[in-house]
């Protein structure tokens, strides 16, 4: 574990210490998403609890993305223009509730109290969006724009480890997940040139995502070990979000005010 954690802050520094002006054009975002997916329950699960084989985990996952970039578009008068943004994504994983469980009373209760502890987590990867702008208000300082953009998303998550208990049988889990989203939708922003070579960027969208969530977990039944169970989910995630930028130009452009 502490390899995996080394290896994803050594990322970080490197993709934060990337040069400024290797493209040519100004970098900074911060940007923050929302999702809501909704998942399975987990192979090993059902294979206790045959009775949750149709229950839902509704997940929230908070996205907050660092990075940089990429604008094309030199001037804000530019009718068109296309952009890109790479960079480290944490994501925040929230359990939201349940969807079609069975009444089984307080064993209902406790599956609910054990999924929120086992996706309340945080998770490190990357994200990369592609937006396409058509500029509807032009000015000498300033640019409205909308257009398309798609968006994905890779990140590990470290969940908590879990017990579960019905009747004589104990299981005990110690997960840990992959989840991907990534699909398009609309967005539109302003930007501002502030100076020359510096632009105050603002954006915000929806898109409709395809969700994958690949999950290993491994197990013990009454105390001894039985390997590992994994178990690969797939959904749909309406995700809104919205970017916040310092664009610093390096072209040499001195067309702006």
């Amino acid at each position: 574990m502490k390899r995996r954690t080394r290896w994803v802050w050594g990322v970080i520094a490197a993709l934060l210490l990337l040069p400024a002006g290797a493209s040519g054009e100004g970098y900074g975002f911060y940007g923050w998403g929302r999702g809501w997916p909704s998942i399975g329950v987990p192979d090993a699960v059902k294979d206790i609890a045959p009775e949750f084989k149709g229950l839902d985990i509704d997940l929230m996952h908070d996205h907050f993305t660092f990075g940089y970039l990429y604008d094309s578009a030199s001037t804000p008068e530019d009718r068109f223009g296309w952009r890109f943004n790479f960079g480290v994504d944490i994501a925040v994983t929230h359990f939201d509730g349940m969807s079609g469980a069975p009444d089984l009373g307080g064993i209902g209760v406790g599956f609910d109290d054990m999924a929120s502890n086992l996706y309340d987590a945080t998770g490190y990867g990357f994200a990369a969006k592609y937006a396409y702008g058509f500029g509807i208000v032009r000015t000498d300082r300033m640019r409205v724009w909308v257009g398309p953009s798609v968006r994905l998303n890779v990140d590990y998550v470290d969940q908590k480890s879990e017990s579960f208990q019905q009747e004589a049988l104990s299981v005990d889990m110690d997960p840990w997940g992959i989840i991907m989203s990534v699909g398009g939708g609309i967005e539109g922003g302003i930007r501002y040139d502030i100076a020359s070579d510096v632009s105050l960027d603002f954006s915000t969208g929806f898109h409709y995502n395809f969700f994958g969530y690949y999950e290993d977990m491994n197990l013990k039944v009454n105390g001894e070990s039985v390997g590992s169970d994994n178990s690969f989910f797939t959904g749909t995630e309406p995700f809104v979000f919205v970017e916040i930028a310092l664009r610093f130009d390096f072209s040499g452009n001195t067309n702006a005010p």
